[in-house]
């Protein structure tokens, strides 16, 4: 049962993030976080002007949660004592 819902989670990770990707990206747009380019920078940096960033954030904080609630489930699933050891 782990693998299957391992990959329970990840499917729902990726379609959060697919879910998530176009309100990022239509925020960053709005605010104007796009990347700037210098200008003394080569003139085929112009094309980088504007271009979305921090897409990164989306994934992380899609993936984020899963492996907090599969932990969580392990534990309350589990019939054993969990214990510590140092």
């Amino acid at each position: 049962m782990g693998i299957m819902l391992d990959l329970l989670f990840l499917f729902a990770a990726g379609l959060l993030s697919f879910f998530l990707y176009p309100i990022w990206i239509n925020f960053v747009y709005k605010f104007q976080m796009g990347e700037e380019v210098r200008e003394d920078a080569p003139k085929t940096h112009l094309l980088k002007m504007g271009t979305p960033t921090m897409g990164g954030l989306v994934l992380v904080s899609a993936v984020q949660p899963f492996p907090y609630t599969n932990t969580v489930a392990d534990i309350r699933g589990s019939n054993s004592r969990v214990t510590r050891t140092f």
